[in-house]
C-alpha cells in the first residue's frame, strides 16, 4: 500500500496527481503458457492462436482478449478458473496497481529501475537487442530487471492488459517486445484496444487481495 504520483514522467511532473493504493498481491511474472494451458485443458477451452515462435511453455501467453481472461460478463474466463482454485478472487490489475507497482516503490523514477533507458533491463526490439523478434521466458536470468517489489517484465516481453476503461476500450501497460519507441516503456505509459483484441504481443499478470 502507498501513495504515488500517478501518470508522473519529468517534464510533467506538474500533471500528476499522488494516487493512494491500498496494499494488494501481484504475480512476480505475467502468466505464461503453461499455466494458460492448464486452465485450457481442465475447462476444455481452445488454446489461443499459436505465434510464429510457438506456444512456449515458460514465455508469456499471447494472443488473449480481455474477454479471454475475465469472461465476457467479467465473471468468469482465466479469472474465474484461477479464484475457484485458489479460494480468493484473483483480477486483472487497475490501472493505478500496475503503475505503482512497475515503480517498486520509486515514485520519481521514469521506468522500472531509474532514469535513464537501458537495453539490458527489458526485453525488446530496439535497435541494440536485434533478436527481441518475439516473446522471452519469464525466468530468462538476461535483459530483465527485478524492481523492489520483487516485480520482472514490467516494462517490455509483453504489454499487460489491465481492468480499467480507457478511451474506446479495456486498458494496456508495461509495453512489448514488438515496440521501438523508448517512450512506450516509461512507467506511466498507457495504451487500449477493444476487449476482444488478440495480438502476439500482449499478455497479462494477476492481482489478488493482500
Amino acid at each position: 500500500a502507498g501513495s504515488f504520483r500517478y501518470g508522473f514522467f519529468h517534464g510533467q511532473s506538474e500533471a500528476a496527481p499522488r494516487v493512494e493504493v491500498s496494499a494488494f498481491r501481484m504475480g512476480a511474472t505475467p502468466v505464461t503458457w503453461a499455466i494458460w494451458k492448464e486452465y485450457c485443458d481442465a475447462e476444455a477451452v481452445r488454446l489461443p492462436d499459436e505465434p510464429d515462435w510457438g506456444r512456449l511453455g515458460p514465455h508469456p501467453v499471447v494472443n488473449v482478449s480481455y474477454d479471454d481472461i475475465v469472461g465476457s460478463n467479467g465473471g468468469g474466463g482465466f479469472c474465474g478458473w484461477v479464484s475457484r482454485i485458489a479460494g480468493f478472487t484473483v483480477a486483472l490489475p487497475t490501472s493505478e496497481q500496475f503503475e505503482f507497482a512497475a515503480r517498486g516503490g520509486e515514485d520519481g523514477f521514469d521506468y522500472p529501475w531509474g532514469n535513464e533507458f537501458d537495453t539490458s533491463k527489458l526485453w525488446c526490439s530496439l535497435r541494440e537487442i536485434g533478436d527481441a523478434k518475439k516473446t522471452a521466458a519469464v525466468d530468462r536470468t538476461y535483459r530483465n530487471y527485478r524492481n523492489g517489489y520483487g516485480l520482472t517484465d514490467m516494462a517490455g516481453n509483453v504489454d499487460q492488459w489491465c481492468s480499467n476503461d480507457y478511451v474506446r476500450g479495456k486498458e494496456f501497460r508495461g509495453c512489448s517486445w514488438f515496440f521501438l519507441k523508448v517512450d512506450f516503456f516509461r512507467c506511466a505509459y498507457r495504451d487500449w484496444n477493444f476487449p476482444v483484441y488478440r495480438s502476439n504481443d500482449k499478455g497479462f499478470r494477476l492481482v489478488a487481495p493482500a
